[in-house]
């Protein structure tokens, strides 16, 4: 008889990416070996897209962050959920999550896995207390089974600032999906839904928070492009507590008309579709994985040359690592990547008033060309070129790939 695990995802659906990690081990896992419930304060969006999926889900709260009073309501929450439920096997995906998870398995010999998704953000010993939260930190992720970090880079970074717990830290790299259909729809109407001109080329900025010289320099070099492209803009995703200050300095150099700030984002998938080029300013806050995302669209990059981005984008076609503190440099890559985006255009035909575009390819169409005076003939198919950059994309950092190194370390973790 085939023994069957129960694992349990504890997520809070905000934190970026988490998602679509926990939707692809959801779907992915084998339902033969493992039956898989999600537990968070879970959006309406992501319960829908979970039960599409026909993956069991329980909306319950989890504190937004590690303070032992917030992470002791919601653990005993999650103990009565272990209580009525067969899991063999937590997998936590922010740090207020694992911490529940570990208070509420106190007595039980139950292995709990963590999932680091934004380790700068741990590694930060700044401000009041930081102490108190640093010793919270370390007893938190001393008492997993496994850590799961996103990069060399990241493990790295932990290793400076908790040694003893980086040894134990296993580098699985983020998840792309595909965008599949969603490219059907039409990306004017993307971007009349973001406030965005339908005819202009576009430029997606994210990595915030970022050093004040890098958004200056950024800003410069957007100066710089517009002069020469007027018919720009670029949009600003998820800049926070930057967004005032941003403003002012675009104002001083003359491009607020230009300056589009969309703020967070639910489904960057979804948003990478509506721009002409995406630009990544630092590697925080999962900016290598819209990179990824990006590229997965046929969208190019421009990155910036950190750790984490050089490890994971380096190697990628349709990638520019640029000095984001140089603006001529910033400047040149922009003008190379917008003079080169391939056109819409030619690759989409119209199909009625309803805001939907077809591909050759959606519609099954053969790509091929035959010469009909010499039997079987025929040259390559069109576009092979251009889908390779996606394809890259897909076969390096696909949902099959997550699936296979983290069912293996499920695997370890369950003996």
């Amino acid at each position: 008889m085939t023994t069957k695990h129960g694992i349990l995802h504890l997520i809070d659906p905000s934190q970026p990416y988490a998602g679509d990690e926990v939707t692809a081990l959801a779907r992915g896992l084998s339902r033969d070996y493992y039956e898989v419930t999600v537990a968070g304060p879970l959006p309406p969006y992501f319960r829908q897209r979970l039960s599409q999926q026909q993956v069991r889900w329980v909306n319950l709260p989890l504190p937004a962050t590690s303070s032992l009073i917030g992470c002791g309501r919601a653990a005993r929450q999650v103990k009565r959920l272990l209580d009525s439920k067969p899991i063999d096997l937590i997998h936590a995906h922010t740090l207020p999550a694992t911490l529940t998870a570990l208070l509420a398995c106190r007595g039980r010999q139950m292995p709990i896995m963590a999932t680091l998704h934004e380790v700068d953000g741990l590694t930060d010993q700044g401000g009041v207390g930081s102490w108190v939260r640093r010793r919270v930190i370390q007893w938190t992720l001393t008492h997993c089974s496994r850590l799961i970090v996103h990069s060399r880079a990241e493990q790295a970074l932990l290793q400076s600032a908790f040694p003893q717990v980086a040894e134990a830290a296993d580098v699985v790299y983020p998840v792309v999906r595909s965008t599949g259909r969603g490219r059907l729809y039409d990306v004017g109407a993307q971007r009349r839904h973001l406030g965005l001109h339908g005819a202009a080329a576009i430029v997606g900025i994210l990595g915030f928070p970022a050093p004040e010289e890098v958004i200056r320099s950024l800003l410069e070099a957007a100066a710089e492009v517009g002069t020469q492209l007027p018919n720009i803009e670029f949009a600003i995703i998820g800049a926070g507590s930057q967004k005032s200050w941003m403003k002012q300095v675009a104002h001083d150099l003359g491009i607020s008309g230009a300056c589009v700030f969309l703020g967070n984002q639910r489904d960057v998938a979804q948003l990478v579709l509506a721009v002409n080029l995406v630009v990544l300013l630092t590697d925080a806050s999962a900016t290598p994985t819209y990179g990824l995302q990006a590229l997965a669209a046929d969208i190019p990059v421009i990155a910036a040359n950190s750790e984490a981005l050089v490890e994971i984008l380096g190697t990628l076609p349709m990638v520019q690592l640029v000095d984001p503190c140089d603006a001529p440099a910033m400047t040149a890559a922009m003008m190379a990547l917008l003079e080169t985006v391939p056109g819409d255009d030619s690759e989409y035909e119209a199909v009625s008033a309803t805001g939907v575009r077809l591909r050759s390819e959606d519609v099954l169409v053969s790509l091929r060309s035959y010469d009909l005076h010499q039997k079987w003939s025929a040259s390559p198919a069109r576009g092979a070129v251009r889908a390779s950059a996606a394809q890259a994309v897909l076969n390096r950092y696909g949902v099959q790939r997550l699936v296979r190194e983290v069912e293996a370390l499920y695997h370890q973790a369950l003996q």
